[in-house]
């Protein structure tokens, strides 16, 4: 399992030489109103793009790459300075021995209309077999996973205001995670939610200026 920082313990589970941890995180780095609205204000303008089946389309939420920009479902995506308020956040995660964590990858869903579909992340640009942080703020949302060859779900796992997630071994080869869709009042009434997962991005990356973590 991943190792606890600031007290925190870390649940593991595992499957085909993956693995998840899950834990949360410090109490001094969760988001408190202002924080959230903070976090929650660096939003772009426009939900984010990406190319399926040869065409460019929306995805149902927005979502920003900052410290190294990220080549995903078809396009390349272009990073921002990593914020200052992320960069707290950026201090532990490189403290817990996971390795050295250089990009970070904002989503930000307002409802449960928003969601993003199975995928595997695309590991290309990233130090092999490293592992992939991820945090969740604000509403609860489920976190799916499923066997990439058969498509069952091996695992729903509720990820609440302050949970901290780590994918590691071959995570992304051998299954899939979505954020499943909440359809009709019942994804209305879902309160917002900003996810941040952190990447280790190989050395000679694209890097934006000011953004990489020293």
């Amino acid at each position: 399992t991943a190792p606890e920082q600031d007290h925190t313990a870390w649940d593991a589970w595992t499957g085909a030489g993956s693995w998840l941890a899950v834990g949360r995180v410090p109490k001094r780095l969760r988001a408190d109103p202002a924080q959230f609205e903070t976090l929650w204000a660096l939003r772009p303008a426009d939900f984010g793009k990406v190319v399926m089946m040869g065409r460019e389309v929306a995805t149902p939420r927005w979502h920003q790459s900052y410290g190294r920009g990220y080549y995903f479902t078809g396009m390349q995506h272009a990073a921002l300075p990593v914020p200052e308020p992320v960069r707290p956040i950026l201090d532990w995660a490189n403290a817990l021995g996971l390795g050295h964590f250089n990009q970070v990858l904002f989503n930000w869903y307002a409802n449960g209309h928003h969601y993003i579909g199975r995928h595997r992340d695309d590991e290309t640009q990233l130090v092999r077999r490293s592992p992939i942080l991820s945090l969740s703020f604000g509403a609860t949302r489920t976190f799916r996973v499923r066997d990439w060859r058969t498509g069952k779900v091996a695992l729903d796992l509720p990820l609440p205001d302050g949970a901290a997630l780590v994918m590691g071994g071959s995570m992304q080869a051998t299954h899939q995670h979505e954020v499943p869709k909440i359809g009709g009042k019942k994804g209305e009434a879902v309160g917002r939610r900003i996810n941040i997962t952190l990447r280790q991005f190989v050395d000679g990356g694209e890097a934006s200026g000011g953004g990489q973590a020293k």
